[in-house]
């Protein structure tokens, strides 16, 4: 596992071939249409970082902080995000085919458009959430909690899935 400091310092090490970035703290990283796959980020901080336009395949950002960071129009394909925080995260009109966020926090996450088929997504946390124009087809929503200002795609029926709707909206976040 490789110590980076910098996205100068990543990009340096991914081209030496190191893959291990184990608990790397890029939070703000600069990364917008970057394309990255194959890489282990479990445990990062990449806290408000710009992703928007990338392309991230087979990545693992499992139990990582990756609040506030966006990811608008990014392309992810088989993303491990299991158990991360996403709250507030921008990911508007991204698509995360085969994406594993079971047990994700995505409160106040932006994911209108989003294209998520084939996620996984049980036990996230949805509350106050944006999914408005999602295509959820084939996505496993089973015990994701959900409130009142969750908004859903018009053609999907919170209340036919196997979820758990709670009273809470706060989002949980410090956003300063």
């Amino acid at each position: 596992m490789a110590k980076v400091e910098s996205v100068t310092e990543l990009w340096q090490q991914i081209a030496l071939g190191e893959r291990s970035f184990v608990g790397i703290r890029l939070p703000k990283a600069q990364l917008t249409g970057c394309r990255l796959w194959g890489l282990n980020l479990q445990g990062a901080d990449l806290s408000r970082a710009e992703l928007e336009g990338s392309s991230l395949y087979q990545l693992n950002l499992s139990q990582s902080d990756l609040k506030l960071i966006r990811l608008s129009r990014a392309r992810m394909h088989g993303i491990n995000l299991q158990g991360s925080d996403l709250r507030l995260a921008v990911v508007r009109e991204a698509q995360l085919l085969q994406a594993n966020l079971s047990g994700a926090n995505l409160r106040g996450a932006i994911l209108t458009q989003a294209v998520l088929i084939g996620a996984d997504l049980s036990g996230a946390d949805l509350r106050g959430s944006l999914l408005q124009g999602a295509d959820l087809r084939f996505t496993n929503l089973q015990g994701c909690l959900y409130d009142a200002s969750t908004r859903w795609p018009d053609t999907f029926n919170p209340a036919q899935a196997d979820m758990q709707q709670t009273g809470s909206q706060d989002t949980g976040a410090k956003t300063h």
